[in-house]
């Protein structure tokens, strides 16, 4: 377990060192191995992150390169093939085609199709439509629905629906019906220079999504299996195996890189229950008081995520197994202290606070002051605590000294 949570550390500070201050940032391109079992209702979304040593367990959210997938614009200190979608405009710094949606004036130094509306008064530049160079390469795409929960309800007559992301194309989504063996083949996929497919299966009104490899000239066709289960309003005996936070000086305090790990042992997915404001929620965090900017960054999605003042509820359905939430905040630094206050949503197996060392005294309520580690540029002290019961509450405190102050004001201002 102590293994575990270094490497889970350093994965959140992977990120925060790689995000800076940031205030959250292009979402990463969809990645993932569709051999491997999937239970989250959205495309795989995640930062870069360090690979786990050789033989070690999975943990959720981690593993895999650091690259961007083909077809994903270049991100400064990634890798990637750095092409813009089409219709893009050219951004500097950035490849891809460059291309205008059809109608748009053309501007200086931007290609495109370039005709304006009828009506519309001259633009200086504007012109023709360009031809396009994307090569017209099809591939077949077969997708497996298969039905985890005992005694669930066939796959037969589920839809599907695939979107393709590649290098400088936007195909439009491709839709089929499970058959009586829960396949559905889809023939004539474009896939062009290249393309990753999303591949969603939508089961008793839930949506359940895997993303494929890359489908190219080379390796036209794929097969992608989708796990799906049968959903319950019935809450499970859920938990928070764990929640890392981690800390870095920002501005005029500190910002927060969060993430939680909810655990769903049952076999199906936990639809939620409302809360006093009507909200159905499968969870629901208390912030800090005066927490600055949020920023989601995954297990999130538009629709169903919900935040105002302190609280932040999610109400997409809880999957069977473990399901990972990231996102960031800021917290000030208050007559010469920064204080971090933490509600358990539910039982927590292990709480994880990570601070550098030398911003300040730190004193700790309900956490246990732990070992300082050398992790990438900063030397961190973590701060524990194990089996937090539902509900319970702690602290913990960075007194700031007035020499110090500038230690913390480094870099962007918080929640910025």
């Amino acid at each position: 377990m102590k293994r575990i949570a270094v490497i889970l550390t350093t994965m959140l500070l992977a990120t925060a060192f790689a995000r800076g201050d940031e205030a959250g940032g292009p979402p990463p391109a969809p990645a993932g191995n569709p051999d491997q079992v999937g239970t989250t209702t959205q495309p795989a979304q995640q930062p870069a992150q360090p690979a786990l040593p050789p033989g070690h367990p999975p943990v959720p959210g981690m593993g895999g390169a650091s690259k961007l997938p083909p077809g994903h614009p270049q991100i400064p200190g990634m890798g990637g093939g750095g092409q813009l979608p089409a219709g893009h405009p050219q951004i500097p710094g950035m490849g891809g085609g460059g291309q205008l949606p059809a109608g748009h004036p053309q501007i200086p130094g931007m290609g495109g199709q370039g005709q304006l509306p009828e009506g519309h008064p001259p633009v200086p530049g504007a012109g023709s439509a360009g031809p396009t160079t994307q090569p017209d390469v099809r591939g077949t795409l077969v997708v497996k629905a298969v039905q985890t929960t005992p005694g669930g309800a066939s796959v037969a007559g589920d839809k599907v629906t695939v979107e393709l992301f590649g290098r400088s194309m936007s195909a439009p989504a491709v839709e089929a019906v499970l058959n009586g063996h829960g396949v559905a083949i889809l023939e004539g996929v474009q896939i062009g220079w290249g393309a990753q497919p999303v591949v969603t299966v939508e089961h008793q009104g839930v949506k359940f999504r895997r993303t494929g490899r890359l489908m190219s000239a080379a390796s036209p066709d794929q097969h992608v299996k989708v796990e799906v289960c049968e959903t319950t309003d019935r809450m499970p005996a859920w938990r928070v195996k764990a929640r890392h936070m981690v800390l870095t000086p920002a501005g005029a305090g500190f910002r927060v890189r969060e993430m939680v790990v909810q655990d769903n042992p049952t076999d199906r997915a936990w639809t939620g229950q409302a809360d006093p404001d009507g909200i159905i929620a499968t969870l629901d965090l208390t912030l800090a008081p005066n927490t600055g900017k949020v920023d989601l960054e995954d297990g999130f999605t538009q629709g169903a995520t919900h935040l105002n003042e302190r609280r932040l509820r999610s109400s997409l359905p809880l999957m069977p197994g473990d399901t990972a939430y990231r996102f960031g905040y800021s917290i000030p630094v208050l007559n010469g202290q920064a204080v971090l206050d933490i509600e358990a949503p539910a039982a927590t197996g292990q709480l994880l606070v990570v601070v550098p060392e030398g911003v300040g005294k730190v004193s700790v309520e309900g956490l246990e002051v732990g070992q300082a580690m050398q992790m990438g540029p900063s030397l961190m002290r973590m701060y524990t605590a194990r089996d937090v019961p539902a509900g319970r509450k702690v602290r913990l405190t960075i007194a700031v000294p007035g020499d110090a102050k500038g230690k913390a004001g480094d870099g962007q201002k918080a929640g910025g």
